[in-house]
């Protein structure tokens, strides 16, 4: 029983961590997302995204996503993309 409780305690406790990755990873991921709609859509947005130096991968991936599937034409990026600037707590 105090195995169980301890394990149960170590997952909620690993699943409860905010993973951040660092810029460069950030961008190599948006990068793909990125080129894939705009190659798609033959048209993408005038201005680039600029990450802060640590990322949420929670809401990049979410971004990533969103670009993804997002209609054309790819002229803004999709209003959850501005979550990557909230700094997590």
């Amino acid at each position: 029983m105090k195995k169980l409780i301890i394990f149960l305690f170590l997952l909620i406790s690993f699943c409860l961590v905010e993973e951040n990755v660092n810029r460069s990873e950030a961008y190599h991921d948006f990068l793909i997302a990125y080129l894939y709609k705009a190659s798609q859509c033959n048209s993408q947005p005038e201005y680039f995204l600029i990450f802060p130096k640590v990322v949420s991968k929670r809401w990049l991936d979410a971004c990533l996503f969103s670009i993804i599937r997002s209609e054309c034409p790819f002229n803004d990026y999709p209003s959850i993309c501005l979550k990557v600037y909230e700094k997590e707590e």
